[in-house]
């Protein structure tokens, strides 16, 4: 009999995606949750079943007030019988989409929505967080047309329609690509050394972005450094030159909220060269 032992080294990752319901007229902004655990047979990620009585919304499960799941049921008693179950399955990195917080507050200040109509009713078939999460086309014994995506927000549980030219920018430091999956794990891990993992996680972002605007390259050699450098000599108004492009006041200003909220920053990890880490 394959012997667990769970102590404080499993792995265990809770992801939270932004998300909405609606409630008669009334849109409502939510929470969907998954709980991840790592697997020390085979030491691939399962998603844990939560108790009955959360609700399922898409294939996820959302609660408006999310709580920590205990996970109990009659047919796998403990975590363990779980992972002995489950020896043979699980996936390699449990972090597919872009819009993947680590916190309940860090999915519940995301406001911006793709709602999914069908043109020729005007009805809303579904609302998401990321149009990458929707499926392009239907199937072939679904005729409705999916191609009507829209980003909108909430207000007063109404749906206000916003200009896809016009869209607020939208950080994130995770990757919807397949092949970077592998990374999206790492940088999660690496966050949660952060009181506040996705201020941690919007930092990375801005710094990536200034370096790709910067110099072409999504981290520069010595991009860590030169930031701090840089965020350390500003004058708290003006832009900075900064490769052959600038970084903006705005961006600056930001990174000096989010090093302060993450209370860290991010370097190039010069020992194992495996990537940037956060240090605090």
């Amino acid at each position: 009999m394959d012997g667990i032992i769970m102590n404080n080294s499993n792995q265990q990752l809770t992801l939270y995606y932004p998300c909405a319901i609606q409630i008669l007229d009334q849109f409502v902004q939510t929470i969907s949750v998954e709980f991840w655990i790592q697997n020390p047979i085979n030491e691939k990620w399962n998603l844990l079943p939560c108790k009955n009585g959360d609700s399922s919304i898409s294939g996820y499960i959302y609660a408006i007030a999310p709580r920590i799941m205990v996970y109990t049921n009659e047919e796998y008693p403990s975590i363990e019988d779980f992972l002995r179950a489950k020896k043979e399955e699980g996936v390699d990195y449990p972090i597919r989409h872009k819009r993947t917080y680590l916190t309940v507050k860090g999915a519940a200040s995301h406001k911006l929505f793709w709602a999914w109509t069908n043109p020729q009713t005007n009805k809303i078939e579904r609302i998401h967080w990321h149009p990458l999460a929707i499926k392009a086309k239907a199937s072939e014994d679904d005729r409705t047309d999916y191609s009507n995506i829209t980003p909108v927000k909430i207000v007063n549980g109404k749906l206000i329609t916003l200009e896809k030219d016009n869209l607020p920018s939208n950080r994130a430091a995770f990757s919807e690509f397949i092949a970077d999956r592998e990374e999206n794990l790492r940088l999660a891990l690496e966050a949660m050394k952060s009181p506040n993992p996705d201020a941690a996680l919007e930092l990375l972002a801005i710094m990536e972005e200034i370096s790709k605007d910067c110099f072409y390259a999504s981290w520069i050699m010595g991009n860590g450094y030169n930031l701090e450098s840089i965020l350390k000599s500003w004058n708290g108004t003006s832009n900075v030159s900064y490769g052959s492009g600038e970084i903006t006041h705005q961006q600056l200003a930001l990174m000096r909220v989010l090093c302060e909220l993450s209370q860290g920053w991010w370097f190039w990890d010069e020992d194992k060269d495996t990537g940037v880490i956060f240090q605090s």
